[in-house]
């Protein structure tokens, strides 16, 4: 029941728990949006040492307040495009919403002069 509240009121916004990470782009089963996984890691701004970090609400931050090699609090967020192997216990997955952007479907038409079938003028013709 406080689910049905909490949707009616749109408080509830889907966290897309049955969104594959293994995947890069599906759609979720819950919500029916576009989700694009993306993979980030935690960087040391001083050194450059790999952090391990969590995801807290839509927010990558790292577990540790301060690094382990340099003591610097300062960190930098990268997004990598392809994962490996050897990154896997420093990589944070994040499942962000696609914006899908509909295309107008053209139809071109033409129209025929009475006199003579010399030049075709092809008017564009956009369907909503």
């Amino acid at each position: 029941m406080f689910e049905l509240i909490l949707k009616f009121l749109n408080i509830a916004k889907c966290s897309h728990p049955n969104v594959e990470t293994s995947k890069n782009l599906s759609y979720c089963p819950d919500c029916g949006k576009l989700i694009r996984t993306n993979w980030y890691i935690i960087r040391c701004a001083c050194c450059g040492k790999k952090r391990i970090g969590i995801l807290r609400g839509n927010n990558v931050l790292p577990i540790a307040k301060f690094c382990t090699n340099c003591g610097t609090q300062e960190y930098e967020i990268e997004k990598i495009k392809n994962l490996n192997y050897f990154d896997i216990n420093f990589a944070i997955a994040k499942k962000e919403e696609e914006k899908i952007v509909p295309h107008p479907e053209i139809t071109q038409t033409w129209c025929e002069e009475v006199e003579t079938i010399k030049r075709l003028r092809l008017l564009p013709h956009y369907l909503n």
